[in-house]
Parts: C-alpha cells; structure tokens; sequence
C-alpha cells in the first residue's frame, strides 16, 4: 500500500502542468531554477514552488554548487513514462 501511496503522489504532482513541463524541460540535465524561470516564462516565486512540490515527492534531486542550487531528475525513466502516456493520446 506504501508503494501505492507514493505512485498516487507522483502522478498527482505531474498533473499541474507547470510541473509536467519542469519535468519534461529538465530531461535527462541539470538547471538551475534561474533556468527553469527563464524557460517556462513563469514567477520565480511559483517555479520554486513548484520544484518544492516535485522535489517533495521524489521527482526531483538537488545537488548545490556554491550558493545555487540545481535540480535534475531522481530517475529520468519518468521521461520514458511521460512519453508513453503522450503517445496514447496522440
């Protein structure tokens, strides 16, 4: 049930579209949030929301290089689930 409990909150942070699109533009690389902000044309404010949440819930690893931090995904095989469910809808 545990396992469960967690797939739940995966799919529950990647259905904000903002999120889905942080994801998807942080693939299989490292960005800064600056990056992030500049890329999705959002707040600063609302894309570290955002990187909260999907850090929050395992999506999203951090690693720190001096004062900033970079965000990369715990396991790019997320983007392989991303595509296969874009492709259904196709």
């Amino acid at each position: 049930m545990k396992k469960l409990n967690h797939v739940n909150k995966l799919f529950k942070n990647l259905s904000d579209i903002n999120r889905l699109k942080t994801v998807i533009y942080i693939g299989e690389t490292e960005k800064s949030a600056g990056e992030v902000v500049e890329h999705l044309n959002l707040s600063q404010p609302l894309v570290s929301h955002h990187l909260k949440k999907l850090r929050e819930c395992g999506i999203l690893i951090t690693t720190r290089k001096g004062p900033f931090v970079n965000y990369r995904l715990a396991n790019t095989k997320i983007l392989t689930l991303i595509s296969e469910f874009n492709n259904i809808t196709k």
